[in-house]
């Protein structure tokens, strides 16, 4: 009989021991490193590693089942608004970015879930497709609520992003030159007017800086031979603001009564071709040099 008692306090004894040794991580810590994770992903659910642009990091694992090797075990996590703020800075990322998910273990399904907190937006469901997704539209802080499942179970992550609209790179096609010759006739030796502008074809407002003249006009004979051998430019710095679909005229400020005179010495047919040389303000206060010629403006001089 001593025995058998014996037996059974041995038993519940072993019992006792593996409950203690078995905790549940608190709820949402963060995972642990992966060579910790490798040894032990057969008792949790994988450990996912985020990548958005050259930041790459952990996603924090919120709420959770899994079983394995016969043991059952489930997180509930209750606000992952608090979760996240166990989170270091949250990356900067343009909205619309790639976003990559690295699986220890890859799932057999996989949803994305993007949060707006403190907006009035609903939650979106974005599209995935291997891993990879799309960052939502619009900026300020953007929670991301990653939902996999395994045959052993499933699990939720989640991370945050600071969201930013993307920088205005300002191509070429945001402007417009042209060149126009003012009048009907033009006589050899007489001088004739010339209006040179560029236009904000975009839709914002965009800074500008230019020299003086901002716009070179050269004057191309019948064999496409240029007349002008030498162009002179005041490298003073203008500044200004064009809004969007406004056409602007540089010489009102860079020739004696803010009109620029021409002459032809023979008569003929002629091509006016104007360049611009500008300078452009990036949303991140850089600046972008563009070089941008216009369609020629033809004209025929009489003797």
């Amino acid at each position: 009989m001593r025995l058998k008692q014996l037996i059974l306090l041995c038993v519940f004894l072993i019992i006792s021991g593996c409950g203690d040794a078995k905790q549940e991580r608190s709820e949402g810590s963060s995972p642990p490193s992966p060579e910790v994770a490798s040894q032990a992903d057969h008792h949790e659910p994988p450990v996912v590693r985020v990548i958005i642009g050259e930041e790459s990091f952990h996603a924090i694992r919120g709420s959770y089942c899994w079983n394995s090797e016969g043991t059952g075990s489930c997180v509930d996590v209750s606000s992952y608004e608090k979760l996240v703020a166990k989170q270091k800075a949250p990356p900067k990322a343009e909205c619309g970015g790639p976003v990559e998910l690295l699986f220890d273990s890859p799932p057999d399904e996989l949803t994305v879930m993007a949060s707006f907190p403190g907006e009035e937006r609903p939650d979106e469901a974005l599209a995935v497709e291997d891993g990879r997704f799309h960052l939502a539209v619009g900026s300020g802080k953007q929670l991301y609520i990653i939902q996999a499942q395994w045959p052993q179970g499933s699990s939720d992550y989640i991370f945050e992003v600071e969201s930013q609209a993307p920088s205005k790179q300002w191509p070429q096609e945001d402007f417009a030159v042209t060149v126009s010759a003012i009048g009907g006739t033009f006589s050899s030796n007489k001088k004739f007017e010339v209006a040179a502008e560029l236009t904000n074809k975009s839709a914002a407002p965009v800074k500008l800086l230019h020299a003086s003249p901002m716009i070179q006009i050269q004057i191309y004979d019948e064999l496409n031979n240029p007349l002008i051998n030498t162009f002179t430019r005041n490298d003073i710095g203008i500044t200004l603001t064009l809004e969007p679909g406004t056409a602007y005229n540089p010489d009102s400020s860079s020739y004696q009564g803010g009109k620029r005179m021409l002459r032809i010495e023979e008569p003929g047919q002629y091509k006016l071709v104007g360049t611009a040389s500008f300078s452009v303000q990036a949303d991140d206060g850089q600046w972008k040099t563009i070089e941008l010629a216009s369609e020629p403006c033809e004209i025929t001089v009489g003797p």
